[in-house]
C-alpha cells in the first residue's frame, strides 16, 4: 500500500470539503451583499418621498416629526453600508481567489458551489455546457477547489487561514 499517496488523498479531500463549505457561507453573503444594496436604494427612495413632506409642527423633542424620519432613514442607510463593508472585507480573499482561476473553473465554481443548493447544476450538466465530459468537469472542480484552498492558506504546519 501506498501511504503517502493514501494520505495526500485524504487531505485532499478535507480540503475540498474546507472550500465547498466556505463557498457556501461566500455565496449566502454575496446574496446579502445584495439585499444590502436594494435595501439602501429602497431606503434612499423613501428618503426622496419623504423629504418633500414637510410639517411645521414640533414635537416634544424639538424637531419636526419629518426631520426624525429622514434621520432614521439617513441613519439605517449608514448601517447597510457598515453591513456592505463588513461582507465585503470578510470575503476579500475569496473573491481574489476565485477571480484568479481560469474562466472554466470559474464557471464550475459559481454554478456548482457558490450559487443556492436550489439552482446547482450537476457534473453532467456542466460537462455539457463547457464541452467536456463528466468525470473531466468533476476534476476540474476538484481541481479548482484545492486551488482556491492554496490561495486562502498557507500549506505548511497546520493550514492556517491567511485571511
Amino acid at each position: 500500500m501506498d501511504f503517502d499517496r493514501i494520505r495526500k488523498e485524504e487531505r485532499e479531500k478535507e480540503r475540498i470539503e474546507t472550500i465547498r463549505t466556505r463557498l457556501r457561507y461566500y455565496g449566502k453573503d454575496m446574496r446579502r451583499l445584495e439585499a444590502e444594496k436594494e435595501r439602501i436604494q429602497i431606503y434612499k427612495d423613501r428618503l426622496s418621498i419623504g423629504a418633500s413632506w414637510s410639517s411645521s409642527e414640533a414635537v416634544k423633542g424639538g424637531g419636526s416629526t419629518t426631520e426624525d424620519l429622514q434621520v432614521r432613514m439617513i441613519d439605517k442607510i449608514d448601517g447597510c453600508k457598515r453591513n456592505i463593508q463588513i461582507i465585503e472585507l470578510e470575503n476579500r480573499a475569496m473573491t481574489k481567489a476565485i477571480q484568479e482561476l481560469d474562466q472554466d473553473k470559474q464557471f464550475i465554481v459559481h454554478h456548482m458551489w457558490v450559487v443556492p443548493k436550489a439552482d446547482r447544476i450537476s457534473y453532467r450538466k456542466c460537462g455539457e455546457y463547457l464541452k467536456m465530459s463528466k468525470d473531466t468537469a468533476r476534476r476540474r472542480s476538484d481541481s479548482a477547489l484545492l486551488e482556491i484552498f492554496s490561495k486562502l492558506y498557507l500549506i505548511e504546519g497546520r493550514e492556517i487561514d491567511v485571511r
